[in-house]
């Protein structure tokens, strides 16, 4: 087992977890979140504050649309084969 790596990290090394976690940050949120230490910054971004509920799902995600969605696509799949049959790759 590899050994625990200490807390002190840069704020570079900061900045690139926020970049590579996908939200980036302004440079005051950078210095924030490097403040939090190595394994308190990790965790707040597995572990935050925000309820699931805070951020609701877009209609088109509901198994309803989804069901339609796919229904759809079903019933346009024999129109789309026919359409389709002669062309080559490149087409």
């Amino acid at each position: 087992m590899l050994p625990k790596s200490d807390d002190s990290w840069t704020v570079f090394e900061a900045a690139h977890l926020l970049s590579r976690a996908g939200f980036g940050g302004s440079p005051e949120e950078i210095r924030a979140f490097h403040q939090l230490g190595r394994y308190k910054a990790v965790e707040s971004l597995l572990s935050p504050a925000e309820s699931e509920d805070a951020f609701p799902l877009p209609e088109w995600t509901s198994d309803e649309q989804v069901l339609a969605d796919n229904r759809e696509r079903f019933q346009q799949r024999p129109d789309f084969k026919k359409k389709s049959a002669g062309l080559s790759p490149e087409e």
